[in-house]
């Protein structure tokens, strides 16, 4: 284990007399041993000594050999020119080994450490650094209220500006859970899919989809008959001769609902189950190595008083070395109780939206049936962008920065086993339209389609509510009969 510091600070006051405010930094910091470095800069070395074949080393140096001519001014040959030539082709041949040898020299020492890498690798040793690039260059500003005010020039806009935004932050639990769960996906060979869930729902499904069928075949009966306005009713009201539109909006939307969570879930699953089996029948042999990988983006910018922000990216790596092969219908999650039972509880899908605590049972399940040594690897890049100037009323006109700062955070770890974590609340609005658009659709749908039901949980509350005022936890002594759910 190695711990050092490496900063190489350039900055200068800037014209406002504030310290560091101007110029370059290089900063690096680091704990743990990682020859990885040193096996680049060695290769580096290597490249710059190979002075490639002898024919083109003999091109490049062509003007000093080439420079006596074979023959005088009277055409003669000239054995004095010949033997200088040659002498010079020796002395060039002599160099170009010196150089092949010196290669091969450093060419060795490369293998060596390379080989020292593939030792660490290996070995997994944990490792942290932090490396820091900065360049703030001059510029100018002034104040823009109601009257402009003077220029400030030769300063540096970070030091008198600050960070008017906060790096933003893209990784969480979920993050981490959902990057365990990839893992499923490497030893199944279908991103995505878990054939316990896919059982848990089988029954919900099918019931949706024959529903489904049912209507259609209706509908199909009246529109052959030449029925139209028959074959609407079945479709919006379930009965040809039931004449009232009122139940069209509700019978749409568990069409929908079918259509959604029935019809398409069914098909992806039995796609998805045809191409597990048809990829753990060409299997030979398990991987014992499994790479799996998650990477998030985030931006922030400030308007007012200057424009500013921050690009934070965030890339997180799992490198598992199973000491044991595990069996197909544990990672095939035929086996994982915990998310079949979950998956059966009324809604828990729409729970899921917000709190992922489908995706946290699967990861917790993967935790206890593989074993081996896991490397984790997160690396965080912060982006600072440059300042220019603002759009509000009270704000600075800013020229000339083109500064900029980076900063890229590294940190492995070694476990001996997976740690999934609690599972973190969503924002309430998906940060894809598409997505929020979606989710929207569906939850309406399902409170068109439970409205009744819900109508039934809010009256038996307004009663229970009357009970306790009278001094009554429960209108019976029996638990919760009145109960709707």
């Amino acid at each position: 284990m190695t711990t050092g510091t490496r900063d190489i600070d350039l900055r200068y006051t800037d014209a406002d007399g504030k310290l560091k405010a101007l110029g370059k930094r290089s900063y690096k910091s680091w704990s743990g041993a990682d020859a990885t470095a040193k096996a680049s800069a060695q290769k580096a070395v290597m490249k710059a000594l190979w002075p490639g074949s002898w024919y083109l080393w003999k091109a490049n140096h062509a003007s000093y050999w080439q420079e006596l001519p074979l023959r005088g001014p009277d055409g003669k040959f000239s054995k004095r020119n010949f033997t200088e030539t040659v002498r010079r082709l020796d002395f060039l041949h002599r160099q170009w080994r010196n150089r092949v040898d010196l290669f091969m020299a450093e060419r060795k020492k490369y293998l060596d450490l390379k080989e020292v890498c593939a030792a660490h690798r290996r070995d997994q040793h944990p490792y942290q650094v932090n490396i820091i690039r900065s360049d703030d260059t001059p510029c100018s500003w002034r104040q823009i209220f109601a009257r402009p005010g003077p220029w400030h020039n030769n300063v540096g806009a970070a030091a008198v500006f600050g960070d008017q935004v906060s790096p933003p932050s893209c990784w969480d639990s979920n993050d981490d859970n959902a990057l365990i769960e990839k893992l499923r996906s490497k030893l199944n060979g279908v991103p995505g899919f878990h054939a316990g869930v896919a059982a848990a729902e089988l029954e919900r499904t099918c019931k949706m989809v024959g529903n489904v069928a049912v209507t259609m075949r209706r509908f199909g009966q009246q529109m052959g008959k030449g029925d139209v306005k028959g074959g609407l009713r079945v479709l919006f009201n379930g009965d040809a001769s039931y004449h009232s539109w009122f139940n069209a909006l509700p019978r749409a939307a568990q069409l929908y609902l079918g259509l959604q969570f029935g019809l398409l879930p069914l098909l992806d699953d039995v796609s998805n189950g045809a191409a597990m089996l048809g990829w753990q029948a060409g299997l030979t042999e398990r991987p014992m190595r499994i790479r799996v990988r998650r990477e998030r983006k985030a931006s922030a910018r400030s308007k007012n008083p200057v424009v500013m922000g921050w690009d934070t990216t965030e890339r997180s790596q799992i490198v598992a070395l199973l000491s044991r092969k595990p069996r197909s219908v544990d990672f095939s999650g035929l086996t994982d109780i915990a998310s079949i039972l979950w998956e059966r509880q009324w809604m828990s899908f729409v729970v899921d939206w917000w709190i992922p605590v489908g995706s946290a049972l699967s990861a917790l399940q993967l935790s206890q049936i593989l074993q081996g040594t896991f490397v984790t690897t997160r690396t965080t890049k912060y982006t600072r962008t440059n300042y220019t100037s603002g759009s509000g009323v009270s704000s600075y006109q800013v020229i000339g920065d083109s500064s900029f700062y980076k900063q890229v955070l590294v940190k492995r770890t070694v476990d001996a086993s997976l740690i999934p974590k609690m599972p973190k609340l969503k924002p309430i609005l998906h940060p894809k339209t598409r997505v929020a658009i979606k989710h929207a659709t569906e939850a309406g749908a399902l409170l068109i389609v439970n409205r009744k039901k819900i109508q039934r949980g809010v009256d038996w509350l307004r009663s229970e509510s009357q009970h306790i005022k009278h001094g009554e936890l429960f209108s019976s002594s029996r638990g919760i009969p009145g109960s709707p759910f």
